[in-house]
């Protein structure tokens, strides 16, 4: 009986606690790495522009591993909603950075919040029980 056989591989809890410090871990350092080359934006570089770069792309991994953590306990439509309004966010703050006006950082802020939350709300009506 081989097809019933167990099957060896590493339990989902290890891959799952790798990836959760991991991913938010990459996000935040490209994230970072990215508010800082658009605040340089071809002068020169200074120890603020880093700085500014550095503290974004911490906050921006604290933000991620916090949701992540806490939005299980969240119900369907506010967990969806907190994931739209943290990439509203940074990619409002992102797009501020590049010297464009309020008003066009609002509206493509508000673009992106509004199809992560028709995303995040669809997959979690259809993925949970």
């Amino acid at each position: 009986m081989a097809h019933a056989a167990p099957l060896h591989h590493v339990p989902a809890s290890r891959s799952a606690s790798a990836a959760a410090w991991a991913l938010p871990l990459l996000l935040g350092l490209a994230y970072g790495f990215w508010v800082a080359t658009t605040r340089i934006h071809g002068g020169p570089v200074t120890v603020g522009k880093v700085l500014l770069g550095v503290l974004s792309g911490l906050v921006l991994t604290a933000l991620v591993t916090a949701l992540h953590r806490v939005g299980r306990r969240l119900p369907r439509g506010l967990r969806a909603l907190s994931w739209a309004v943290l990439a509203g966010a940074a990619l409002g703050f992102l797009y501020n950075q590049s010297g464009k006006s309020v008003l066009a950082c609002v509206a493509v802020s508000l673009a992106l919040a509004a199809g992560t939350f028709a995303m995040t709300y669809y997959r979690y009506c259809t993925s949970e029980p």
